[in-house]
């Protein structure tokens, strides 16, 4: 009887020295929605990207707004934080995606062809933005070839 005692007491200490090892690597907390957010965008480059949208807006703002020396421009660009346009992403993600979606998606940006996304989306981007305007401006002459036609006086 004491033999099996011992041969218990030692089961259960071996159980809990395995134990200890497996809780201690546990995360100490799990990501929320906004951490995995946070992590889609830096993984994405969202901030480069941002920094890229700026620098082509700058031409149209320097028209906007006419005779500010370029310096204006630099040093004005220099204090944007994209920390800042983040903070208002970040919500709609988390509206938009559960934590199980969101962990999916940075597991996917991370797989070679969720690296090439990443890396051809400004060209894609960039494409498709001069593709709708060619797209809207030929919209446009059609309605306004229409509203011609339907204000030309019938000859009947």
């Amino acid at each position: 009887m004491n033999r099996t005692v011992v041969a218990l007491a030692a089961g259960i200490v071996l159980c809990l020295g395995a134990a200890a090892p497996a809780s201690a690597q546990a995360p100490a907390s799990p990501r929320t929605k906004e951490d995995a957010a946070r992590e889609i965008l830096r993984i994405t480059g969202a901030a480069n990207m941002s920094r890229q949208m700026l620098e082509q807006m700058r031409p149209s703002l320097e028209k906007a707004v006419p005779g500010i020396p370029s310096s204006f421009w630099d040093d004005f660009l220099a204090e944007v934080k994209t920390d800042e346009l983040f903070d208002t992403i970040v919500p709609i993600y988390s509206r938009h995606f559960s934590l199980e979606e969101l962990e999916q998606l940075i597991e996917f940006y991370k797989t070679p062809v969720g690296r090439k996304l990443i890396g051809e989306m400004p060209a894609v981007m960039s494409e498709s933005m001069a593709a709708g305007q060619v797209w809207g401006r030929e919209l446009a002459l059609r309605a306004q070839r229409k509203a011609e036609a339907r204000r030309a006086p019938s000859k009947d």
